[in-house]
């Protein structure tokens, strides 16, 4: 599982590319507390979090490491909690997204047998992606009933 978090504040933004479901920027720089920069590239984004990527915002970015070599080195930003104490989790899985679009070329490249590699990864991705909400539940509410009902108390109610 490639779930990680970055405790930091945000520093610069590279280009980014819009469409109905949110956006995608070929960066995001963190500065963490300590000093340390870390730069996460090609990270999509919901338009639910964008709101909260705005620089110099400070707190913890919850990113997930997508699998797939068709898009190498891709991250998911879905979760923020700002230190102002707005929280923002993103439920969309993209894994099982990504997984499917695998699936869909696969299936079309079976035709010319070089599509039945992919078909068998993707359906890795589809199963990896089965544990991978969870997981990321547990991490940004906490393991504990008092500290999720804390942070989603932060989250904006969805209509």
């Amino acid at each position: 599982m490639g779930l990680f978090q970055i405790e930091g504040t945000i520093t610069s933004k590279g280009a980014s590319q819009h469409d109905h479901s949110g956006r995608v920027y070929s960066f995001i720089e963190l500065t963490e507390a300590s000093g340390r920069r870390v730069r996460v590239e090609t990270v999509g984004v919901s338009s639910a979090i964008d709101v909260h990527l705005e620089l110099g915002a400070t707190g913890t970015f919850y990113f997930d490491r997508l699998m797939g070599f068709l898009a190498p080195g891709a991250k998911h930003l879905w979760g923020v909690k700002s230190s102002s104490g707005e929280a923002c989790f993103d439920p969309t899985n993209v894994r099982f997204i990504v997984g499917m679009r695998h699936m869909g070329q696969g299936l079309m490249l079976s035709l010319f047998i070089i599509g039945l590699p992919l078909v068998a990864f993707s359906i890795l991705e589809i199963l990896g992606s089965a544990g991978s909400r969870l997981a990321r539940e547990q991490l940004f509410y906490g393991s504990t009933g008092n500290e999720r009902r804390h942070v989603r108390a932060q989250e904006a109610v969805r209509i």
